[in-house]
């Protein structure tokens, strides 16, 4: 298996849309997206959320401005732009259930209000998908990671801002998980 692979998978979602009389109610026609799956392994147990910083979960709220956030949220972000929202171990239950203190599941919430912002700015919908997962588990061979492009959830809306947004934050990920199948 590569280090570094990209697979493509179809995710069906409910969408809702307004109906042709704006007084009716919102219809949810199932749309097909294409996802495209980066994933890498790497024999190393490197975590990507190791080396960003955590957002304080009090800091959106502190800030009376937004030009006061906006400095804050820039100090503390990454030399790669990103920081850490939220770490979940996964892998809690799994090991309660085994007795043993593996596998390790490890889900990382990863990105930056400021991105978010950029994004839910031209799709609103853009905030059910950041910040973005990165999914770490140990398998047999090694580390495992996986990420769904962001691009990939946004095409569908069919919005040239956010889809450069998205790409841009794609790429600082896929730049992690590059440096951590290395």
């Amino acid at each position: 298996m590569p280090n570094f692979f990209i697979r493509e998978i179809s995710v069906v979602r409910l969408i809702p849309m307004r109906a042709a009389a704006p007084s009716g109610p919102p219809t949810l026609p199932l749309v097909t997206l294409r996802m495209r799956r980066i994933s890498s392994r790497s024999l190393a147990s490197y975590l990507p959320g190791a080396f960003l910083p955590l957002l304080p979960s009090s800091l959106i709220g502190a800030c009376s401005s937004f030009a006061e956030l906006k400095s804050a949220v820039e100090k503390g972000l990454s030399k790669v732009g990103l920081m850490l929202f939220m770490q979940l171990d996964q892998d809690a239950v799994l090991q309660k259930e085994t007795g043993q203190d593996t596998p390790r599941i490890i889900r990382f919430l990863i990105g930056s209000p400021l991105i978010m912002k950029e994004m839910a700015k031209h799709v609103p919908d853009a905030g059910s998908y950041a910040p973005v997962t990165v999914l770490v588990d140990e398998r047999a061979y090694g580390v495992h990671l996986s990420y769904d492009r962001m691009a990939s959830f946004l095409a569908p809306y069919g919005n040239r801002d956010a889809l450069e947004v998205a790409r841009n934050l794609d790429k600082k990920i896929e730049d992690i998980l590059r440096h951590a199948a290395a």
